[in-house]
């Protein structure tokens, strides 16, 4: 049995309202390519708006409240304010889940 492998490009704050108009001028002709050959559409999007929670909701196929992952920064009583990493994500990524 083969296996089927899935490429998921994900565009932060990218719109097809933006990107057709380029499309259609030639001026994305890679982008293109992968569309004919593939799918695209649009994704539904979790509140708050905040690139790491959505970024960890996908990866990991849990909401923030399961991931850990919150917004830009996390709480940390020693420094005040701690930069995100994966180590800080409480969920495994769905990539890595065999």
């Amino acid at each position: 049995m083969s296996s089927r492998k899935v490429l998921l490009i994900g565009w932060d704050a990218a719109d097809w309202e933006h990107i057709n108009p380029l499309l259609e001028e030639g001026l994305m002709p890679t982008l293109d390519a992968l569309i004919n050959r593939g799918v695209m559409g649009n994704l539904a999007t979790l509140q708050p708006i905040l690139s790491p929670m959505l970024w960890n909701s996908v990866a990991t196929g849990k909401f923030a409240d399961k991931h850990g992952i919150h917004g830009f920064i996390e709480p940390d009583r020693s420094m005040g304010a701690l930069g995100l990493t994966p180590a800080l994500r409480a969920s495994a990524k769905l990539c890595g889940i065999s």
